[in-house]
């Protein structure tokens, strides 16, 4: 990448050096793709990219006396 760009810097020794670039690109993308599912989304996942797409609540069968104890 840096030669694409030529980017070069003046070295202590006054000589022109090769710049050395860290590229993270699958880290980035993955964070830019996360980040804008979670603002389109706010946060309510579509059923299909839910982490919990479904919960099952047990209910015993005598539910009229549980307000009365």
């Amino acid at each position: 990448m840096p030669e694409r760009f030529d980017v070069n810097y003046i070295g202590a020794d006054g000589q022109e050096h090769r710049t050395v670039m860290i590229h993270r690109t699958v880290l980035g993308s993955m964070e830019r793709f996360l980040g804008s599912l979670l603002e389109h989304y706010g946060g309510a996942f579509p059923v299909w990219l839910s982490p919990v797409q479904a919960a099952i609540i047990p209910l015993p069968t005598d539910t009229s006396s549980m307000p009365a104890r």
